[in-house]
């Protein structure tokens, strides 16, 4: 029996963590973090196969999240999701070039997500970290 994969997802706005937990709840383990500041400290104590990041919430935002992670070589191999609107001109960029493995526009379509999730631990447990 495959082991339950557990996600990771980070938002400063409840309503998109709650959003975020309805879609993938059952089909994985989520644990949240209001910032990347107490995203950070998660990765520390558990075993997070893949996170879903936003960009833009306080006192940590993605970008930052995404250097100190890049930074941190037990933490580097861990793909990221990153959410963000559509208007934000240059996101896309800025986070692949921080090695952000996919970005995702809000509002999300639920079986867009669950399917790039599942691209993304596929592609993790073949041995790849960049979709």
């Amino acid at each position: 029996m495959p082991k339950v994969k557990t996600v990771l997802i980070v938002d400063d706005q409840e309503t998109n963590r709650i959003l975020l937990r309805h879609i993938l709840t059952g089909d994985y383990n989520v644990i949240e973090a209001k910032n990347g500041q107490e995203a950070l400290v998660v990765l520390t104590r558990e075993k997070i196969d893949v996170v879903v990041l936003g960009l833009l919430m306080p006192p940590m935002d993605g970008f930052e999240f995404l250097r100190r992670k890049k930074d941190n070589t037990e933490l580097a191999d861990i793909p990221i999701l990153i959410t963000a609107t559509s208007e934000n001109v240059g996101v896309r960029e800025k986070s692949l070039a921080l090695e952000a493995n996919a970005v995702i526009n809000k509002p999300m379509e639920a079986v867009v997500l669950r399917q790039r999730l599942a691209n993304l631990l596929l592609s993790e447990d073949n041995g790849k970290h960049d979709l």
